[in-house]
């Protein structure tokens, strides 16, 4: 994280004051999560722009009231319920809405709008927040590597035969496995690092 070192510190900065700076961070490092998660619930993807940020304001308002303890969970599941909750706020509403149009026996809504359980969110949130936190960790790390370091982890990662790949990039095949090694090794630790900031 650039300015925070702990999510405890960002946390603190954006439930106990107006920051401008620490509201931005946090809403770089959680929109995009909350987005996957609203997805993996059947929010279409137009309804989940606008539900991310109605989850992203309800948890802004409700920081206050939040107890951060590692001992008792992670930050991004009480994130999540908060996603969870207004999630159901929304399908509640426009379930009312087509009752009240009549249609409440043929709208889409009532398959789109399915329910989930806390355990069912806990599931998706953690399955999506290891696809989450991966991709932010190759992020960062990218601009690190050489070329021909991406290229041959990007085409290994994708299925490529390891004899073609260094044969394209005109390195030893051996080298390929160098290569997938220390990618390998700074991925684990930036995804690590990245879980424990943000998780």
């Amino acid at each position: 994280m650039n300015q925070w070192n702990t999510r405890e510190t960002l946390l603190m900065q954006v439930k106990n004051t107006h920051n401008d700076k620490a509201w931005a961070e946090f809403d770089k490092y959680y929109r995009s999560f909350i987005h996957m998660i609203l997805i993996r619930m059947g929010v279409n993807h137009h309804d989940a722009e606008d539900l991310t940020q109605t989850v992203l304001l309800t948890a802004w308002q409700k920081l206050p009231e939040f107890n951060y303890d590692s001992n008792k969970g992670y930050f991004r599941g009480w994130l999540c319920t908060v996603a969870g909750n207004s999630r159901k706020n929304f399908f509640d509403k426009k379930r009312r809405e087509a009752k009240r149009h009549e249609m409440a026996a043929t709208d889409s809504t009532m398959t789109y709008g399915k329910s989930y359980s806390d355990a069912d969110i806990e599931t998706i949130a953690d399955q999506e927040w290891e696809v989450y936190i991966s991709n932010l960790a190759w992020e960062n790390i990218k601009d690190e590597l050489a070329d021909k370091v991406c290229k041959a982890f990007i085409a290994l990662t994708e299925g490529g035969d390891p004899a073609d790949i260094a044969h394209k990039l005109g390195i030893e095949r051996n080298t390929i496995y160098v290569y997938k090694k220390r990618v390998t090794k700074l991925l684990y630790n930036e995804i690590n690092r990245l879980d424990h900031e943000l998780g």
